[in-house]
Parts: structure tokens; C-alpha cells; sequence
């Protein structure tokens, strides 16, 4: 069980530049604080966890772990975050198969608040935000792109899914 207490204040800052009419050089450069809203919610936990799995030399070789968990908010943002991360390692020497399932999401009215990047190493590999150069991205993807990537912005989201399969050697 758990309790988070959580309040974030937010704002934005302009960078305001005059330019000179005659020549086009920057004259005066002022920055400015817009600040914004301030979000406050109270987010507690509930989780059931499981683990059983051996550790080895550079890793785990057999066994299972689970973690399965909700966590409602309330407050000036309201959702329920839910996961669910199991892992099950099966040892046949010198091999293991290890497999991994992993939920993650938001549902609710503000589920959108926190986004969510599936492209780390350690989700999906391959994909990070480095990824994709701007050639490889849609020049104008619309009005709900996130980043101006089309590509990349199918990388986030606010609920989450991987599976995966290893074949380890020890």
C-alpha cells in the first residue's frame, strides 16, 4: 500500500527579441514568466506483489515475479493508473527463456496528463527518441502531433503494452 500527495505548479517562458528595422539584428532580448495552473491530487496505492525468482551472475534464471497494482486519483486531476508486470524465467542448463508481459495505463477524465514514451531501451529496443531523423518525418502531421513527428508520436500514448521472449546463455 502507498500515498502519494502530488502538486504541480507550471509555467511558461517567452523570450520576447526587437529587432533593428534597418539592419535585422537582434537589439534586446526579455524573458517572461507566464505562470500557468497548479495541479493537485492525492494518489493512493494498492498492489499485490510476487517474487520467487533466483538471481544469477548477470541476471535472473529462474522463477517468476509479478507486481500488480492500482492507484486512483483524486483531486484537481482525477484517473486510475493500473498496471500489471509479470515475468516468468524457466532454467533448462545451460539456457533460460525468459518472458516478460507488461501493462501500463491511465483511464479516467485526465488520463492524458502524464504521457507515457514506449521507446526506451528498456521497453522496446531499437526505438528511443533519438531514433528518427527529420527526413524520416512527416513534414506536417497535423494539429494533434505531440512532437512534429508523426513516426514518434505513435510512440506515445497514455497506456502502454510489451511482451517479450529471451533465450539467455550462462
Amino acid at each position: 500500500m502507498g500515498l502519494h500527495g502530488v502538486n504541480i505548479n507550471s509555467a511558461t517562458l517567452e523570450l520576447q527579441t526587437a529587432f533593428d528595422s534597418a539592419t535585422g539584428f537582434p537589439v534586446a532580448q526579455n524573458y517572461n514568466s507566464v505562470p500557468g495552473a497548479s495541479i493537485s491530487f492525492l494518489q493512493p496505492s494498492l498492489a499485490l506483489v510476487h517474487d520467487n525468482a533466483l538471481f544469477g551472475y548477470v541476471g535472473y534464471f529462474a522463477g517468476s515475479r509479478s507486481r500488480f497494482q492500482v492507484s486512483p486519483a483524486f483531486g484537481s486531476w482525477q484517473f486510475t493508473a493500473v498496471s500489471a508486470d509479470y515475468r516468468r524465467y524457466i532454467f533448462v542448463r545451460p539456457f533460460t527463456l525468459a518472458m516478460r508481459g507488461l501493462m501500463f495505463g491511465r483511464f479516467g477524465r485526465d488520463a492524458q496528463g502524464f504521457p507515457v514514451f514506449l521507446g526506451s531501451t528498456e521497453l522496446l529496443r531499437g526505438y528511443t527518441y533519438g531514433s528518427f531523423r527529420n527526413n524520416e518525418c512527416v513534414a506536417d502531421p497535423g494539429n494533434n502531433s505531440q512532437t512534429g513527428c508523426a513516426e514518434l508520436d505513435q510512440l506515445i500514448g497514455s497506456k502502454i503494452a510489451v511482451a517479450n521472449i529471451e533465450l539467455r546463455f550462462h
